[in-house]
């Protein structure tokens, strides 16, 4: 019985640390995101930055996507598909 409830605090650790490395890398991604989408309001002509966003965009996603996949794994706040 030891060694499960072991197993199961040591699971539930390496869950919350992913889950909080995601949240820190969407959070970055969003204050980027942020960012660029500011300057290229202001200079909508710039094209490349509307590439960056939508590359940005696709990392925010996948971090989502990542999280969810994690809550749904096991531990976690559950979340409906």
């Amino acid at each position: 019985m030891k060694g499960l409830l072991y197993y199961a605090s040591r699971t539930e650790l390496a869950f919350k640390r992913q889950t909080a490395n995601c949240q820190k890398r969407l959070k970055a991604l969003e204050a980027q995101r942020h960012l660029l989408f500011e300057h290229f309001s202001k200079n909508s002509q710039q094209i490349s930055l509307a590439l960056d966003i939508k590359r940005i965009d696709d990392q925010i996603a996948e971090c989502n996507e990542q999280i969810r996949q994690l809550r749904k794994g096991g531990w976690g706040p559950k979340v409906s598909p």
